[in-house]
């Protein structure tokens, strides 16, 4: 039980993200229920991979989440062990709960208010400073298939 719960809270925006284009979508179904008969599939297929994506960040976002707990019990409160997960809040979160879960959460916080993160920035940096960053392949990959980096 607490893995799922553990899951749920690594990354709560894209769990969130996933009730609501699930609720909007069987909304606008209902309404468009004696609608176009093309209209419902497009949206289905539309809502599908809407949750398809946030399930698949959700799921790294709980990978990132599982790695930073070992290196934290492992190596202690360091700031550049959570430094590259301060480019997105899903990363934020993710790391924010590994703090936690290690008893670092206060030091976390330290760092990320010392760094002007908010709870209320929610876009990720790489798009506010570029918002062509969401059509370019690498930005997907890093976000749907994150590695370790090695070194050298």
């Amino acid at each position: 039980m607490s893995s799922v719960m553990d899951y749920l809270r690594a990354a709560p925006l894209p769990h969130l993200t996933t009730i609501k284009t699930m609720a909007l979508g069987l909304g606008i179904d209902v309404w468009l229920s004696e609608a176009s008969a093309l209209l419902r599939p497009l949206l289905a297929a539309a809502a599908g991979w809407v949750v398809l994506l946030c399930q698949a960040d959700a799921l790294c976002r709980y990978h990132e989440y599982l790695r930073l707990r070992r290196m934290l019990e492992r190596y202690g409160f360091r700031p550049r062990i959570l430094t590259p997960m301060l480019g997105s809040r899903c990363q934020r979160d993710a790391a924010l709960l590994a703090a936690r879960k290690t008893g670092h959460l206060e030091a976390a916080w330290d760092m990320l208010r010392s760094r002007g993160y908010r709870a209320y920035h929610l876009i990720p940096d790489s798009i506010r400073q570029d918002p062509r960053t969401l059509l370019r392949p690498a930005f997907w990959r890093m976000t749907l298939l994150p590695r370790q980096r090695r070194r050298g």
